[in-house]
C-alpha cells in the first residue's frame, strides 16, 4: 500500500475512535458531597422520571435536578450562581462546585477490582 492509503486508513481509524468516545455515556454513578461528606449517590442512567434533590445550606436551600436529561443545579442559595450556570454534568467535564455552599456534584468511579495496593 502507498503512503497515502496508510495516512487515509489511520485518519479514518482516528475519526472512528473519536466518534465512539463521544457517544459513550459516562459509566458509574454521580456523587453529591456537602461539607466534604458524601450525601448520596445517584444513578442517572436508571432515572425514568425527573426529581429534585433539596439540600439545606447556610444561605437557604439548593436544588439539584436529577433526570434522564442529566444532573444539574436548579438553584442555589449563593450570590454568584456559578454552579447553576455550569449546566448539566458531562462526562469528561468539570464537576459542579458551589464553593459558598460547599456542594460538589461529580462522577464517581465504582470499581470492584483493585487499582493499587500499598504496603
Amino acid at each position: 500500500m502507498s503512503n497515502r492509503r496508510w495516512v487515509l486508513v489511520f485518519a479514518l481509524l482516528a475519526l472512528l475512535c473519536l466518534g465512539v468516545m463521544r457517544l459513550q455515556r459516562p459509566g458509574g454513578a454521580v456523587g453529591v458531597w456537602q461539607e466534604g461528606e458524601l450525601i448520596c449517590t445517584l444513578d442517572p442512567a436508571s432515572v425514568r422520571e425527573p426529581y429534585t434533590l433539596t439540600l439545606s445550606t447556610r444561605s437557604g436551600e439548593s436544588r439539584i435536578h436529577v433526570g434522564p436529561d442529566g444532573v444539574y443545579m436548579e438553584s442555589a442559595g449563593c450570590r454568584s450562581q456559578l454552579c447553576v450556570r455550569h449546566g448539566p454534568l458531562r462526562s469528561g467535564g468539570t464537576p459542579i462546585v458551589c464553593l459558598p455552599e460547599r456542594i460538589v456534584i461529580a462522577f464517581t468511579q465504582q470499581r470492584e477490582d483493585v487499582d493499587a495496593v500499598s504496603g
